[in-house]
Formats: C-alpha cells, structure tokens, sequence
C-alpha cells in the first residue's frame, strides 16, 4: 500500500484531502506542519516506514515547505525521500523547488 503523508495547516482542507486520499486506498498521515513532517520523516522504522508520497503545502507556521524541501534534501539519501507534491496558493508559483515532483495551484 502506497503510504501518503499530507502536510496542511489548514485543518478542513487537511482532512478534506487525506479523506479523498483514504477512500482511495492510499495509507495517509497527517501533519499541520513542516516541524510535525520533520518528525514523521525521521522517526520511521520498519514498523512506521517512511512515507511514499508527501503532499506538501508551501505556506505554513513554524516551518514552511521550502524548509521541509531543504531539510529532506540535506538529511535523507536520496532513495528514502518521498516524491513530493507541492500544494500552493501563492502567485507566482515558484518554478525550483527541491525534490519536488509536481506543483498543484490551490484552490484545486
């Protein structure tokens, strides 16, 4: 089963998303923040493995995706990063971001 950890400060619309993601089969975690990411990302272990796909906003409180981005970049090899996908409402959207595999332009 493919593992699916959804990075939202935004209460309903993290609920709403990892909700989509469960119906659709996928294991889902929930973070409200980058720092809470962090923690998931780094206390894996062969019970709580690391997970497959990361959905990733930009903008949030106390650490904001581009740090996740930075930090998985400087301390995971490159084979236990979790493809990530980036969910922005920013304009521009910024078009290098680290790791990332796709931007998604909220409201999506």
């Amino acid at each position: 089963m493919v593992r699916v950890l959804v990075v939202e400060d935004d209460p309903t619309l993290r609920d709403m998303i990892a909700q989509i993601l469960d119906i659709e089969g996928y294991a889902v975690a929930r973070a409200a923040h980058g720092m809470e990411a962090i923690t998931h990302l780094s206390g894996y272990s062969t019970a709580t493995p690391r997970p497959d796909v990361m959905v990733l906003d930009l903008l949030m409180p106390l650490m904001d995706g581009m740090q996740v981005c930075e930090w998985m970049q400087a301390q995971l090899p490159a084979e236990e990063r979790p493809r990530v996908i980036v969910c922005t409402a920013t304009y521009p959207i910024p078009t290098s971001l680290p790791g990332v595999a796709t931007i998604l332009a909220k409201p999506f």
